[in-house]
């Protein structure tokens, strides 16, 4: 438990995964250090990107894939993910498209 701990605070996902793998979720979910912080809460408040991302991964609160939709629609939601900003994605609708396929351009 305090080994995951450090991991977040290092923000190193692989040693997460490494440390989370083969213990049951609800258990990990449930630990807190001593300021009552879950792992979550703890990578969060201290901005740990890839402590966040491994964290949702295991937890199963987000699925990276690399399945493209070439086919977006008005009234979906997707995730965005701005270049330079952050490693973390934003939720967005899409509020109209123009074109399809590769060309397809989408306003959220």
């Amino acid at each position: 438990q305090k080994q995951a701990f450090r991991a977040v605070g290092k923000d190193d996902g692989d040693e997460l995964k490494r440390l989370l793998t083969g213990v049951d979720k609800a258990v990990w979910l449930a630990w807190t250090n001593k300021a009552g912080d879950s792992l979550l809460q703890l990578a969060e408040n201290r901005k740990r990107s890839q402590a966040i991302v491994m964290l949702k991964q295991l937890s199963g609160e987000l699925e990276i894939t690399d399945a493209v939709n070439d086919n977006f629609e008005d009234g979906d939601a997707v995730w965005v993910l701005a270049d330079g900003v952050s490693v973390l994605a934003d939720q967005a609708t899409v509020r109209d498209t123009e074109g399809s396929g590769n060309d397809q351009r989408c306003y959220v």
